[in-house]
């Protein structure tokens, strides 16, 4: 026995039930089937809405500012702002997306060689919707859901659902295996851990964690602390965490469905948050864009944005829990509806986290070799601009037309091939074909797991996965 199952041992026998945020139980109703590529995957979702040009396509100013003001001080500009992901090289002048107070010092990336050689990358994909949250349901979901709406969990079941009814109960299907986690409460994306289903839901959904919530100001206010609360002296206290864990996991309104868990399994989240309220992560994250009161050196620490704080919160969670699936929201990207210049940071430092993680489970006993990331915007960005400016006078891109469909999908780890790049065999007017869809990355997660023929059988998810389109 270790020290941390003596620990939780002994604290269950003397205290009972301990209550955490969001636990979930176990369960299984049929046996695994299929031989499994990894034991772990990794699902990266880049929200916020990624417009193709300057992402994968590398197009930097030139389709997004250029070719609609034909400014000569913009230079013509193209170039890779993401190293960390793709081959190719830096724009050479104009820029703003990295480090220092303009944003003038690219960041260096941290692989060695981009994900682009060292996995397959799908150049042309397409999102079934240019919604934000339609957009990462279709990726958790592998289903279209074309009646979705905000503020309403999936109609179908979701990965996080198939790979706990369809696995080990006991071992890689646990309720401790299987995580979410986002870095907002915002755009209904608590709702995402789990479907509505008859034959699934809450008993079979994620643990989920909105890091910078859970662990912030608020959390730290009301969970940091944690304590039997007196009913009679605390009583206000209590209607306040009430209140917050509410606005952290339920955005629906009503009560939260009984969820239920084993002791062992709360016990060890419980230990694993008050591990977190301990560390010292304002070291870390010494400068954090969003907090305008946080001090901090933005010429040496720039890199650290909402994103990259709940990648830093998700690597802690992998090296606790050692999940067989742990989903990713990164959002930053969504300014682009009003600031292109920061939307071009959001893209870098979305970038940055990528080449951390990657890093991260490269290092690891237990994931390195054995582990398969795939990483995917859940939508795109217009192919036109819109009305509004940033301070560069820099015009600002929506997400309603045709090329908010267009995004990429990259995957690496074993038994993925290494340096594929799938292009569109052609084109349909100025239309690329894609060559991959988002709602095939959930039939793919499956059959990472060797849970492929269970999770078709259902009949809920895209009849592809991306390994049948290499």
């Amino acid at each position: 026995m270790n020290r941390r199952e003596f620990l939780r041992n002994a604290a269950l026998a003397a205290t009972g039930s301990i209550v955490a945020p969001y636990i979930l139980p176990s369960g299984r109703l049929f046996a695994q089937t299929g031989s499994q590529l990894a034991q772990h995957v990794v699902l990266v979702m880049c929200a916020g809405g990624i417009r193709h040009q300057e992402s994968i396509g590398q197009r930097y100013l030139f389709d997004a500012q250029y070719t609609y003001t034909q400014d000569p001080d913009l230079l013509d500009l193209t170039g890779n702002i993401m190293p960390n992901l793709f081959v190719g090289s830096a724009p050479a002048d104009k820029i703003v997306y990295g480090s220092g107070s303009n944003g003038q010092t690219p960041i260096a990336p941290i692989l060695g060689q981009p994900l682009q050689m060292q996995g397959t990358v799908f150049a042309e994909a397409t999102a079934g919707s240019a919604s934000h949250y339609i957009g990462l349901s279709q990726m958790l979901s592998g289903n279209l859901l074309s009646h979705q709406g905000l503020k309403m969990k999936p109609l179908t079941p979701t990965i996080f659902e198939y790979v706990r009814r369809f696995m080990n109960p006991q071992t890689e299907g646990a309720a401790t295996k299987v995580w979410f986690i986002g870095n907002t409460i915002g755009n209904s994306v608590p709702l995402l851990n789990y479907g509505l289903e008859a034959n699934y839901g809450a008993k079979y959904g994620a643990n989920f964690f909105a890091p910078t919530v859970t662990f912030g100001e608020h959390g730290r206010r009301f969970l940091a602390a944690a304590k039997n609360y007196h009913p009679e002296e605390d009583f206000g206290r209590m209607y306040e965490m009430r209140n917050f864990l509410n606005n952290s996991f339920l955005t629906t309104g009503g009560v939260l469905e009984s969820l239920g868990n084993t002791p062992e399994e709360k016990y060890d989240i419980k230990q694993f948050m008050k591990k977190m309220f301990d560390a010292d992560f304002e070291t870390i994250m010494q400068y954090v864009p969003e907090n305008p009161n946080q001090t901090g050196n933005p010429e040496n620490v720039p890199v650290i944005n909402r994103d990259v704080s709940a990648l830093v919160y998700a690597t802690e969670v992998m090296d606790y829990f050692e999940p067989t699936l742990i989903a990713l929201n990164l959002d930053g990207a969504d300014s682009c509806h009003s600031n292109f210049t920061s939307y071009l940071q959001a893209l870098h430092r979305q970038d940055y986290a990528v080449g951390y993680l990657w890093n991260f489970i490269q290092n690891h006993p237990v994931f390195r070799d054995n582990t398969i990331m795939i990483v995917a915007p859940e939508c795109g960005r217009n192919e036109f601009p819109n009305a509004l400016k940033d301070t560069n006078d820099w015009y600002a891109y929506d997400h309603s037309d045709w090329n908010a469909a267009r995004t990429w999908i990259v995957m690496a780890g074993p038994n993925v091939p290494q340096n594929l790049l799938l292009q569109s065999p052609g084109n349909n007017g100025n239309q690329p074909i894609p060559v991959a869809r988002n709602t095939q990355i959930t039939l793919t997660i499956a059959e990472i797991l060797g849970i492929r023929q269970d999770v078709a059988n259902a009949g809920f998810t895209d009849s592809q996965s991306l390994f049948d389109v290499m």
